[in-house]
């Protein structure tokens, strides 16, 4: 379905009450998320959106995304009709289906995308990398994790959500692409959490079911 037949399928539900200050508040969560790894911020977003986007989600894509964007989603995100309409209405963004060809990708823990098949952009331009921005509303299982870098005063655990076998491994080939590499933006129901390529992950115990 086109984008237009998208926008026109329905009136689309209302996005920030206030754009301006609300997506402000989003994207200073954001920011914080990246300058702290491995820490949680709350975000506040639209009440009524589609449930295949929920409020924390269309939050940040309604923060990040524009006319200029290129967005790969997921395959359950991306044919569905309601959420599809309420991001193009609201953002203007542009949908892509390579993976090589998306500024972001948003993804769920079942349909994330191995690291090494993103855009790590270059030596001269790192900033061309994709950033991941993963859906973990339903996470399964998680993994205890210890991660170190800039931003994390000596060390900081908490709970990688899991994705798939080789997330681990992958992870550290990425970490030692910098400054090339892939970050990584994590969104559950009502926060934010991020891993920047400069954080260093290791696995503290075995998978604990959410």
């Amino acid at each position: 379905m086109s984008d237009a037949v998208f926008q026109a399928a329905t009136i689309p539900q209302p996005g920030f009450s206030d754009p301006s200050s609300d997506s402000q508040a989003v994207f200073r969560a954001i920011l914080n998320a990246f300058s702290y790894p491995g820490r949680k911020f709350s975000i506040t977003g639209p009440q009524d959106v589609p449930a295949a986007l929920g409020s924390a989600l269309a939050a940040v894509e309604l923060t990040l995304f524009d006319i200029d964007t290129a967005v790969w989603h997921h395959p359950v995100l991306a044919q569905d009709e309601s959420a599809m309409g309420y991001l193009l209405f609201h953002t203007g963004l542009k949908r892509c289906t390579e993976l090589a060809d998306a500024d972001f990708v948003v993804a769920t823990v079942d349909s994330m995308p191995a690291l090494n098949e993103l855009r790590t952009g270059s030596d001269l331009s790192p900033q061309e990398s994709t950033t991941l921005v993963l859906d973990a509303r339903e996470m399964t299982g998680a993994h205890n994790c210890r991660a170190t870098g800039p931003g994390i005063n000596g060390e900081i655990e908490f709970l990688m959500p899991e994705t798939y076998a080789e997330f681990f491994e992958d992870w550290a080939a990425n970490h030692q692409l910098f400054p090339r590499g892939v970050d990584l933006l994590i969104v559950d129901e009502h926060s934010v959490m991020a891993l920047p390529r400069t954080t260093s992950l290791a696995i503290q115990e075995h998978k604990r079911e959410a």
